[in-house]
């Protein structure tokens, strides 16, 4: 194993700690608005993402991707705003698809959003918070 690849590791680590953080924040949303504001899950899921969507950018530049907080901040912004768009796009589909397969919504929430993390997210948050980005924005 490389010396690089504990910080990899580390990182990915860090990110899921975050994650968990913005999922909780997007999970309370979401129950607080189909429980308590009597909106239905489907309406009640892209808020909820936004939600957790603020949770992991301040996550993300400061505690996953150290130093990261000396790039530009407008860059590194309009990057994870991109994938975040991108990701909940994919988080809402796939959360629509499980619930429209009878799956109940908390559990839907989870898979849903681990899997995109997984496979989209994480990978491409880290090319923005690691590269340089335009130091003139």
């Amino acid at each position: 194993m490389t010396t690089r690849a504990p910080r990899r590791l580390g990182s990915f680590i860090k990110g899921l700690g975050v994650g968990g953080v913005a999922s909780i924040v997007d999970f309370v949303f979401l129950a607080a608005l189909v429980e308590l504001g009597g909106i239905t899950p489907k309406s009640a899921n892209l808020p909820a993402l936004l939600a957790g969507a603020v949770v992991q950018f301040v996550g993300f530049r400061r505690f996953v991707f150290v130093g990261s907080a000396k790039r530009s901040f407008w860059w590194q912004l309009f990057g994870f705003s991109a994938v975040t768009g991108i990701s909940l796009a994919l988080t809402a589909g796939a959360f629509h698809a499980l619930v429209t397969m009878g799956f109940p919504y908390p559990l839907a929430r989870p898979i849903a959003a681990f899997t995109v993390y997984c496979g989209f997210s994480y990978i491409a948050w880290k090319r923005v918070f690691t590269s340089q980005g335009n130091a003139g924005i």
